[in-house]
């Protein structure tokens, strides 16, 4: 007799048991499904749609005033390069974005400015930018020029070499 009780207290906690995983799994199933449902996968076609990206430059280092010369010159550039999310409606899950910022300058070989000494060069930095839930990120990097410059060309460039990471829409 009390062993047939052990054997159906045994199989009630049992019943218990299993039937509580299947109330929790009836549960979780719909929010788990649904979650993946509307996130979109951003590429180098769609990322446009969902972030703004903008790039701008500053000149960098410590300035120096040549000799004869009534302007500084300056060993660095600064690039920053800024993204935002296009809107407040979306989530932004772990978005990198891979960019490519790249100019011309007249570069001078030491602070003795002269119209002859000057030669046309170039730069190029490649940098990761990384997002946070909002779409919004930023990175500055300083380049190095060869020389000294006091003005970059108007060919400033930036691209994006690759996107990854998802946006889902907020209900």
């Amino acid at each position: 007799m009390e062993k047939n009780n052990l054997v159906k207290n045994t199989l009630y906690k049992l019943h218990k048991q299993i039937l509580t995983v299947i109330i929790v799994i009836v549960l979780v199933c719909p929010v788990l499904s649904s979650c993946g449902t509307n996130s979109i996968s951003l590429t180098l076609d769609n990322y446009t749609d969902y972030l703004d990206v903008s790039g701008s430059y500053n000149m960098g280092g410590r300035a120096v005033k040549p000799p004869r010369c009534s302007f500084y010159v300056y060993p660095e550039i600064e690039n920053q390069v800024q993204v935002e999310g296009a809107s407040s409606n979306y989530i932004y899950n772990n978005v990198e974005l891979v960019v490519n910022i790249s100019g011309t300058y007249k570069s001078y070989p030491n602070t003795d400015i002269t119209r002859t000494n000057g030669k046309n060069d170039s730069f190029s930095e490649t940098f990761t930018i990384r997002c946070d839930k909002g779409g919004n990120g930023s990175q500055t990097v300083s380049t190095k020029l060869s020389g000294y410059t006091y003005k970059l060309s108007t060919d400033l460039s930036f691209d994006v070499v690759s996107v990854s990471g998802s946006v889902k829409e907020t209900n």
